[in-house]
């Protein structure tokens, strides 16, 4: 029986970082987490996540396909009706998403600005908290509908 990568394993790396802990970064190792990039066109943060997609049986719990390592990137231009970003490849991501981790409620609470302001302008405090942003992330997710991360 093929079981999923446990979460706290998966965002071992992510968690270290939030504490402040110095993490090694190795170019062809993308650590799952939430993120920010700056483009060198506008020097806005822009939030950004790496996952592991699994697709779970419900009834088992057993990995129906392989786990693969998936990267979603909100980019200059992002808005309605962007769908959470542009799919990237986590491989290229990962060297300019490593020094910037942010917490999960940073990240939806800057994507739900993306999404849904006529002009992201990047965050107004160094990162947004979530209680700021609650109604913001509330339309986020009825948006989003179904669309489901593989993280929690």
């Amino acid at each position: 029986m093929r079981l999923p990568t446990p979460h706290e394993e998966l965002y071992r790396w992510h968690s270290a970082a939030m504490r402040g802990e110095k993490q090694p970064v190795y170019e062809s190792e993308p650590q799952c987490g939430w993120y920010v990039r700056s483009f060198s066109d506008c020097g806005l943060l822009y939030p950004a996540m790496i996952y592991m997609d699994q697709n779970v049986c419900e009834e088992t719990g057993e990995l129906l396909s392989d786990e693969r390592l998936r990267c979603v990137v909100a980019r200059p231009g992002d808005g309605w009706p962007s769908v959470a970003g542009h799919e990237a490849d986590p491989y290229e991501e990962w060297v300019y998403l490593a020094k910037r981790p942010i917490a999960k409620d940073e990240y939806l609470a800057l994507m739900a600005q993306v999404l849904f302001s006529h002009k992201y302008v990047g965050p107004s405090r160094p990162f947004v908290r979530w209680f700021d942003e609650k109604e913001q992330a509330g339309d986020f997710f009825r948006y989003q509908g179904g669309f489901h991360s593989g993280a929690e």
